[in-house]
């Protein structure tokens, strides 16, 4: 079976794409054409209906970030509003403690520990500081969703 060419069939932001180069654009979308696709696939909708609508059908956007640790309690997130919850020591030799509302201490083991390449994913997301230290210097991923 021979396949059809239709032709230039897409959305809107795909169409630009194809635009010719100019002095002034270079060649290059726009910079609202990465939201204009986002919300066409995502249906993402800012306004307050728009979120109320997605926590209704449990969606949300997830954040995640590689973040270093030392022997230095640091505050990686302040309290808030979260839906989702990942913390993860992808050191191979060095453990990590996670304070919840206080500052951990990995000389009286204080906080949660996170041994070496574990994860820590709760069922009920914890709403208050997450802090975060270690037993050297080290490197976990943190992921996490607001609603």
């Amino acid at each position: 079976m021979a396949k059809t060419f239709l032709g230039n069939v897409g959305h809107g932001f795909q169409n630009e794409r194809a635009r010719p180069l100019s002095a002034e654009t270079f060649g290059f979308p726009s910079r609202e054409v990465h939201a204009r696709a986002i919300s066409s696939y995502r249906g993402l909708d800012n306004t307050p209906e728009g979120i109320a609508a997605r926590a209704a059908r449990r969606q949300t956007e997830f954040l995640q970030y590689s973040i270093p640790y030392d022997t230095v309690p640091f505050l990686y997130l302040p309290a808030g509003p979260r839906t989702y919850l990942l913390i993860q020591n992808l050191d191979a030799a060095l453990s990590m403690f996670v304070g919840f509302g206080l500052q951990p201490n990995q000389a009286a083991e204080i906080g949660l520990k996170i041994a070496a390449g574990q994860a820590y994913e709760p069922y009920m997301i914890p709403q208050n500081d997450v802090w975060i230290t270690g037993t050297g210097i080290g490197l976990a991923t943190l992921i996490y969703a607001v609603v």
